[in-house]
């Protein structure tokens, strides 16, 4: 044990070069801070980043054939997310939700998924035996509140490997520390958090425990390559490289540590930061750019840069990128002889190409100087295009194989399916459009002359061909697939991540299906459109309200929402969350929900999630008179006989039921259904609201929406969202005989 401390106590911190496998790239170390030979011990490497770390990846895996191992480490509880759960959302669906929301933004930005996710709560036993194991080693204590701390102490100046601790203080929030730089590896649990048990009591690992538990549990005792952003050095990097070197007792742990530089908004000395609000969505960012345009965008800067994202800097990638794409259409073109050009000096083109991919090769091998390599690339296209300039007469043998070649080298697309379904696409609409530009067997003659005429045209009961064959052309284009005609022959050039980027764009009386339904049900009078306006225009603008009344979908994170607005229990069937609303300033409305509920019984699901909502006054308004509840019974002749809840006292104008009378209604509905125990308490689930003012509407749905989220994510995991067609639904909202079929 001493003899083992003392290992880890030593004063040096030389970087050892590992013995292994050498790569041929040098990349710069941020243990050295200078370039290093990538030397691999057993030919692995573990990275956890986003696009341009898939960049990197990509370049050892395709260029220099390195057998990449990407592990992924998911945080699914810290700080933020407990402190998010308070608000009444199980974290586990918090965590859940917002890594499904991960992936599909990751998806769509074209990276690489690793070869497998880790999350934190499925290792809470691994993590523990790891502590347990550097608390042995003499590297950590137990504090009498229940917390674990790494003794930063214990291993003198090897602590601060990768920054320079001067005037660094460590974190800050502890009072029961040695050292202030002495860090969490485990919490000891507060009131209404989550924790696991462990030999220290009830808790909860600290952030940098769990990437140093996971890699070690895959990685063993090497770790070839760890990769994050600048941020990540200190103290995240910095504190896993201290507790695995104590766990493992070892020299050196990670032999390569690579930090990317932040993203900027253009202007913004800070880096782009959902905390600091001055970031902008993967979502609304795939609304202007595509992902390769985004991937270019990275690739005009030296990965350990920052970077500055502006409309100026994506524009400028934008059209690099259609530079390429042109050059790749003429080339094809050129090849499959649709494009005529003078003879080609092919042995130029030959050289450039060669010179070209030492360029390339020997830029990225230099720290993945990927600007070199772009600036190659582009000055072989110029050439490339200096030869494939049209001409109407050609003279000479023609050079397809070294375009095909040049293609080769700079084209690398995995969607071979997709390309192959265009391809035959356009061939189909190529040989239709030959067809319908056939002219008829016989010329026409002129009447004076009877010489025949020169100019033909297609035979008009074809006209609808070709027209028919433009208005796919026209069509494709915005779908990345760009089709040129050229006489009688076609030739197309397609940008597949366009395709894939797409955002669904529903036909007419079509959409997503929804994940989830919520309907709103009252009376006539009592203000459910008026809820439903005063929620969507403010949060979602987009909405359709032609089906029962109103229909809206609120597209929330990753999942869609639809919203039924009825005053019949018909469209109960289903429901995820029935609203039961009434109108405060009418008590008969009010008496009505009970009978509305007892009516959608049959319909409503077994476990659906009810809320009741008193809507429509407005609940600030100083002018309101007192009145009884005999003015309000002399008021409407036709209200039956009071139920057997409380009486209302004597309220406002503008208000005649109780809080009190909601709650009452809400446990019996919660009784008749024997949902006890499951349900929300009812001081939860009553709502007044002001569809006039927006008093408490936003809070009402997004309690709602909180709380079908497990519903959502067990329906997404169990398929996908099929097409809804609207058009199954008549004017009074019924489903149509076909569709009942179907």
């Amino acid at each position: 044990m001493l003899s083992s401390r003392n290992i880890c106590s030593r004063t040096e911190r030389k970087w050892i070069k590992p013995v292994g496998f050498d790569t041929g790239v040098k990349t710069y170390n941020s243990l050295t801070k200078q370039k290093e030979p990538l030397v691999l011990a057993q030919e692995r490497i573990a990275t956890c980043s986003y696009v341009r770390f898939d960049i990197l990846q990509r370049i050892l895996s395709r260029l220099f054939e390195i057998n990449v191992i990407h592990v992924m480490v998911i945080t699914d509880i810290d700080d933020k997310i407990i402190q998010r759960s308070l608000e009444n959302i199980s974290p586990t669906v918090l965590a859940r939700m917002h890594e499904e929301e991960f992936k599909r933004d990751m998806q769509a930005l074209q990276v690489l998924p690793p070869a497998v996710y880790m999350r934190v709560t499925d290792n809470i036993p691994q993590i523990v035996a790891f502590i347990e194991r550097i608390v042995g080693n003499g590297h950590a204590y137990v504090t009498s509140q229940g917390n674990v701390y790494f003794d930063t102490q214990s291993i003198g100046n090897r602590y601060g490997k990768l920054v320079n601790l001067g005037g660094v203080i460590g974190e800050m929030g502890a009072q029961d520390k040695r050292d202030p730089r002495d860090f969490a590896l485990w919490k000891a649990s507060k009131p209404h958090e989550p924790y696991w048990e462990s030999p220290w009591g009830q808790g909860r690992p600290g952030w940098h425990i769990e990437c140093s538990t996971i890699a070690s549990s895959v990685f063993g005792s090497q770790l070839d390559i760890h990769s994050g952003g600048i941020d990540l050095a200190f103290p995240h990097h910095e504190n896993e490289i201290a507790q695995s070197e104590a766990y493992h007792q070892c020299e050196q742990w990670g032999n390569y540590f690579l930090h990317s530089g932040h993203l900027h908004l253009k202007g913004s000395v800070e880096k782009m930061s959902k905390s600091l609000k001055n970031y902008v969505t993967i979502k609304d960012f795939l609304e202007s750019y595509t992902a390769n345009e985004f991937r270019l965008f990275c690739l005009l800067t030296r990965y350990r840069s920052a970077i500055d994202y502006s409309d100026a800097s994506m524009n400028d990638a934008r059209s690099t990128l259609s530079t390429i794409s042109a050059f790749c259409h003429n080339a094809q073109a050129y090849m499959q002889g649709h494009l005529q050009c003078q003879p080609i000096e092919d042995s130029i083109l030959w050289e450039r190409l060669s010179a070209t991919q030492s360029s390339v090769r020997k830029a990225l091998a230099d720290d993945f100087d990927t600007p070199k390599a772009v600036d190659a690339i582009m000055s072989l296209i110029h050439h490339g295009n200096c030869q494939l300039q049209p001409a109407t007469k050609v003279d000479g043998p023609r050079s397809p194989a070294v375009f095909g070649a040049m293609l080769s080298y700079e084209v690398h697309d995995s969607s071979g399916v997709l390309n192959n379904v265009v391809e035959e696409l356009v061939h189909f609409r190529s040989e239709v459009r030959k067809f319908a530009l056939s002219v008829e067997d016989q010329a026409q003659q002129d009447p004076q002359t009877g010489s025949e005429i020169q100019k033909r045209h297609p035979q008009p009961d074809r006209v609808p061909l070709l027209k028919a064959c433009d208005a796919l052309r026209n069509n494709l284009a915005p779908l990345g697939v760009h089709i040129k005609d050229r006489g009688t022959n076609s030739t197309c050039f397609y940008n597949t991540s366009q395709i894939f980027n797409l955002k669904p764009m529903p036909a007419p009386g079509r959409m997503r299906k929804p994940d989830i339904k919520i309907v709103i049900l009252g009376d006539m009078n009592v203000g459910k459109t008026s809820l439903l306006h005063r929620y969507t225009e403010r949060r979602f603008k987009e909405s359709l309200s032609t089906i029962g009344g109103a229909f809206f979908l609120k597209q929330w994170g990753p999942y869609n929402i639809s919203i039924w607005d009825t005053a019949g229990s018909m469209y109960c069937r289903g429901a995820e969350a029935i609203i039961l609303t009434y109108d405060v300033t009418n008590w008969q409305s009010f008496v009505e929900l009970e009978h509305r509920f007892l009516s959608l019984t049959d319909s409503a699901n077994s476990d659906s999630i009810f809320a009741i909502v008193g809507n429509k006054a407005d609940l600030t308004d100083p002018q309101a008179r007192i009145m009884t509840l005999e003015e309000v019974r002399a008021e409407e002749d036709s209200v039956p006989p009071l139920p057997s809840f409380p009486t209302p006292p004597d309220f406002p104008l503008h208000k005649q039921v109780s809080q009190d009378d909601a709650i009452a209604l809400y446990n019996r509905i919660i009784h008749y259904k024997a949902l006890e125990g499951t349900s929300p308490p009812a001081e939860k689930m009553c709502f007044e609201t002001s569809a006039k003012t927006g008093f408490n509407v936003d809070v009402m749905f997004e309690t709602l929406f909180d709380l079908v989220l497990p519903s959502i994510i067990q329906k997404r995991s169990q398929s996908e969202s099929p097409v809804l067609h609207l058009e199954d639904y008549n004017e009074e909202g019924m489903k149509s005989k076909r569709a009942c079929c179907t």
